[in-house]
Order: structure tokens, then C-alpha cells, then sequence
């Protein structure tokens, strides 16, 4: 697993390839090569919630949302919207309830959650592809082999459809809600949502698949020969190989 020393212009990106978009937060970057890209393509999660430094204030972070919804409306069957912990605040009551709020927007707390409401089909957990060499398993900070043990009953298999049932229950939400020490938390691992990069390094690899996700910021990704952590306000693309590239 590599990513090359050279951009690709999204022109060069095949159809069989996989367009992933990192963490959001109200920013547009995702637009040019989503627009242009014929293929798959699957949002991270992290839609609202700006940074304050970076200057995006919460009415056009919503508007970006916005057309992040129109998008996957528009192509429902190819583009995926996966859900990070910032959005399930909103997402779900329980969620809420339970977790470690993270840059909540009382303000704006109605309309981000009638929002998500009245598009909650558009959204899931997990997604996987499968590709010849691997299958490729999406979601928001990735899956922690300690946070599987943790939870046997809940998750007796590891798959996108196990995953994204966690949101049918009480039980499946506060597990969601686990954040661990690194991030401040209490737990020895945090959930798919709350997971870091710094604690995945040392998870016991899934066998038979890749996993990709965002959650920790950084200025260049992480990629190992088990996952591959993009959450650096870049748009990236992954082939059949499982050749990970940066697109610009």
C-alpha cells in the first residue's frame, strides 16, 4: 500500500476507482473533484461543526451541507455520506445524551437536528467496496479490534451492515458514544466515530480487509499496510490495487 510522491489530476481517475472525501467541517473542497468524478464516491462524515480559526462561520458551513445533500440526492446510488461523531451529535438524541460533546453548536443545535431528521436515510455508519485484492471498509475513525472486544454481542461479526445496525438500538448508540484517553475519554478504545489514528496504530488488523477513515487531523495522511487514516482537507482516490492517490 502506497500513495504516490505526485498528485493525480481528477481527469486521470478511472471510474472503477473510489473517491473519498475527509472530514468536512464546512469546508469546500470536496466540490471540484466530486462534480467532476463519474464514479463511487464516500463522504467521512464531519459535515458541520467549523474550526474557528480557519474563518467559516456556522451559516456557511450549513449551506456547504446543504449541498452535500443536494449531491447525494442527485446520485443516490454512487455517492455514500458516512456519519463522524460531530454529526451524530445531532443525528441522535441518545448520541447526545451520552457522548462528550465536541465543538456543539447550541445556536444553530434545532436546525442541524431537524436537518438530519428529515434526511436521515441519506446516512449511514459503514461502508465497504470490495476490490480484488481486499475489501475496503469506510467509516468515520475507524474499527479498533479492543472496541470489537469490548462489545461481542453487539458486533458478533465485523461488517458494514453490523456497524451501521448500532444506530437501532440504545446499547448500540452509547457504545458509539466510547471515546478513549487519547482523546479524553475513559475507555482503553474509542468507537468507529471516536477511534484515533495514534490508538489504531496499534489494532489488530481485520483480516481480509482494508480499512480507510478521517477523524484525526493531519497535515500528511497515515497509511499502513492495514489502513489508511486521510483526514488532511484532501480529496484522495483509491484503485482496485488499493493505490491510494491525492487528487487535485
Amino acid at each position: 500500500m502506497i500513495i504516490d510522491s505526485l498528485t493525480k489530476d481528477i481527469s486521470l481517475v478511472s471510474a472503477e476507482d473510489c473517491l473519498i472525501i475527509p472530514d468536512v467541517h464546512g469546508r469546500d473542497f470536496w466540490k471540484d473533484a466530486a462534480n467532476r468524478f463519474p464514479g463511487n464516491i464516500v463522504f467521512l462524515g464531519d459535515y458541520l461543526d467549523p474550526y474557528p480559526l480557519e474563518g467559516i462561520s456556522p451559516d456557511e458551513a450549513f449551506t456547504n451541507f446543504q449541498e452535500i445533500l443536494s449531491f447525494k440526492k442527485a446520485n443516490p446510488d454512487r455517492v455514500t455520506l458516512l456519519l463522524g461523531n460531530h454529526d451524530l451529535q445531532y443525528f441522535s438524541k441518545a448520541y447526545s445524551l451520552y457522548s462528550k460533546s465536541n465543538r456543539y453548536s447550541w445556536k444553530y443545535a434545532q436546525l442541524y437536528e431537524d436537518t438530519f431528521h428529515e434526511n436521515s436515510q441519506l446516512f449511514q455508519l459503514a461502508h465497504t467496496l470490495a476490490f480484488p485484492e481486499s475489501e475496503v471498509l469506510f467509516t468515520h475513525a475507524g474499527v479498533h479490534s479492543c472496541w470489537l472486544h469490548q462489545h461481542p454481542y453487539l458486533l458478533p461479526e465485523v461488517s458494514a451492515e453490523a456497524i451501521n445496525r448500532l444506530l437501532d438500538t440504545e446499547e448500540g448508540i452509547v457504545a458509539l458514544t466510547e471515546c478513549s484517553k487519547i482523546r479524553g475519554g475513559d475507555y482503553p478504545a474509542g468507537s468507529p466515530v471516536w477511534a484515533d489514528q495514534r490508538e489504531m496504530i496499534h489494532s489488530e488488523p481485520i483480516e481480509g480487509t482494508y480499512q480507510i477513515f478521517g477523524h484525526t487531523m493531519l497535515e500528511v495522511p497515515v497509511i499502513t499496510c492495514t489502513f489508511a487514516c486521510l483526514d488532511t482537507q484532501n480529496v484522495y482516490a483509491i484503485d482496485p490495487h488499493l493505490k491510494i492517490n491525492i487528487i487535485k
